[in-house]
């Protein structure tokens, strides 16, 4: 049984301004300045109404209808505006609507999780900042830095990057503690992965490789991508087994995967001799993990990443208070110690979404 105890930092600022009571988010009065890291600092104008344009990747998965739901709740808590434009994870859906916000003017605010780092990098980071607009960006890198390791990144044009989970560092380390968790096992895995380009799947392939390369009992035999869903993970994960009969263990990014996953292992009848280790351990994965079809999951925390998110936007906008360049947005562990969910700890669990 693990301790869960963890310090809710990005919860403080959020959790001050409700305790104010306010009737809405305003800036101080006279207003103030923001060093963004660029030329010019982004002037917050005095007693002025915040309005947060969060742009989300997609609603098309429990991860992310977690993170609107906490947005919300935040929202109508504090007394700001807030409005949700869902890309459909299509990188040029979500370019345009970045770019109409921009023009029509109507947000001072936004909340970023971009489809792709190097398209709308410059909106993001300087476009928005000459209109200055806060932003800050949470789960996928932008500007490039998706390779980049958690302390780097933070982009001058925002005022904080959320989400160590998706980074190399952590993705790092939670497949060396699934490769401790097998240690004397000789293991042939499948890694079931997000779509291609994302930070957390290009984090994942850099472990494997890494892994691949090192001397020990642990091997990736075949991969594939996916597009967060259930049914698209259980049609790879199928064809994989097909073609790779010896593999022991499969590693997946995301729940809904894994339930795909486990789908096709049930059909197979390999459901006892291939263990299933994931990254999110959502709602849908407890009676997995009770059942022991899930063999351990590390935990995914939407609600952590909004909570720091806007909590950092409301700080700057409501308090002049500027956050860390980067906040982990992680409920349990470190960026180095990922915790993973057993059957023996969901006593003491509570999932996000």
């Amino acid at each position: 049984m693990q301790n869960f105890a963890k310090v809710a930092s990005g919860a403080g600022v959020v959790a001050l301004a409700a305790g104010l009571a306010h009737a809405e988010v305003v800036s101080p009065s006279g207003g103030h300045s923001i060093d963004v890291g660029l030329d010019a600092p982004i002037v917050v104008p005095g007693d002025t109404p915040l309005k947060v344009a969060f742009f989300i990747a997609t609603k098309a998965n429990n991860y992310v209808v977690a993170m609107v739901d906490e947005a919300e709740r935040i929202a109508e808590d504090l007394g700001f505006e807030l409005e949700v434009f869902d890309a459909q994870f299509n990188a040029q859906i979500q370019m345009d609507q970045l770019e109409n916000v921009l023009e029509n003017g109507d947000f001072n605010a936004w909340y970023v999780t971009p489809v792709d780092s190097n398209l709308m990098c410059d909106v993001v980071t300087k476009d928005a900042a000459t209109k200055n607009i806060v932003v800050a960006t949470s789960n996928i890198s932008i500007c490039g830095r998706d390779m980049n390791h958690f302390a780097d990144q933070w982009e001058p044009g925002i005022i904080t990057y959320v989400g160590a989970a998706e980074t190399v560092d952590y993705i790092g380390r939670w497949m060396d503690t699934v490769v401790a968790d097998r240690e004397g096992v000789e293991s042939n895995a499948l890694l079931m992965k997000g779509f291609a380009g994302l930070t957390i799947t290009n984090a994942l392939e850099a472990g494997a490789e890494r892994l691949s390369a090192a001397d020990n009992n642990f091997n990736f035999v075949g991969q594939a991508y996916g597009d967060f869903t259930a049914a698209d993970a259980q049609a790879k994960i199928e064809t994989l087994l097909v073609a790779h009969p010896e593999a022991n263990v499969i590693l997946s990014s995301y729940s809904d995967m894994t339930v795909g996953a486990i789908n096709a292992l049930e059909d197979a009848g390999r459901l006892d001799d291939v263990a299933v280790y994931d990254i999110g351990a959502g709602i849908d994965s407890v009676p997995l993990i009770q059942e022991g079809a899930i063999t351990a999951s590390a935990t995914f925390a939407p609600r952590t990443h909004v909570r720091q998110s806007l909590g950092a936007i409301v700080g700057v906008w409501q308090f002049g208070v500027m956050p860390p360049p980067v906040q982990d947005g992680l409920m349990l562990g470190d960026i180095n110690n990922p915790v993973l969910i057993k059957a023996e700890d969901l006593g003491a669990y509570t999932p996000q979404y």
